[in-house]
């Protein structure tokens, strides 16, 4: 079955966005967008309102420049779902959940997951409501009973580039460990490459 990588974009009211990659088995195209798009709205449960998915998209990891949007009717802005206890508010976006994908002790991978209320921290200290305990674990499970994968890099002896393999393992453990300051990317719509210079 072919590779594939599906990428959620997201992005704040202020406009500062990141992404998150998962990997994953799928027939084509279509399968793939078709186990993307519930992991697309167990994701926006855990963000509020004001956060959305700009877009989710496919690509196959065997062909380069193989990426296809998820949806029929092109991108589309899906706000968050989760309801915060009353009182609480957004936290910087560079606060994020560090969480540990699994396949097998050697082979695990990492993501941050941003988009955090001051419900669910206190201090530097994970402390999810129960809301959003029931969001994650609902995430969690979707990650390990579906075809998600931890990709590893490996760099064998020295080859042509690229100089390194990977190694896929199905995930079977999904696990918020603790709060970490991870910088988001660059905001959507700037400008790409070198500057140009008289």
């Amino acid at each position: 079955m072919p590779q594939f990588r599906g990428t959620m974009h997201f992005t704040d009211r202020d406009g500062i966005g990141w992404s998150e990659s998962y990997w994953l088995q799928a027939g084509d195209h279509t399968g793939a967008a078709n186990v993307m798009a519930p992991l697309r709205d167990r994701r926006l449960a855990m963000l509020i309102d004001t956060i959305h998915c700009v877009y989710t998209e496919v690509s196959n990891t065997d062909r380069v420049r193989d990426s296809r949007i998820v949806g029929l009717a092109g991108p589309t802005e899906e706000p968050g779902t989760y309801v915060p206890a009353a009182g609480s508010i957004p936290l910087a976006t560079q606060v994020a959940i560090l969480t540990v994908l699994e396949g097998d002790p050697a082979h695990k991978n990492r993501k941050f997951l941003h988009g955090l209320t001051s419900a669910d921290v206190d201090g530097n200290r994970y402390t999810p409501t129960a809301g959003f305990t029931t969001a994650a674990a609902a995430y969690n499970a979707y990650l390990i009973n579906n075809q998600f994968q931890v990709r590893v890099n490996r760099h064998p002896n020295p080859l042509p580039p690229p100089n390194f393999t990977s190694d896929y393992v199905a995930i079977s453990i999904v696990q918020q460990t603790k709060i970490v300051t991870r910088r988001c990317g660059r905001p959507f719509g700037l400008p790409v490459g070198r500057r140009r210079v008289a």
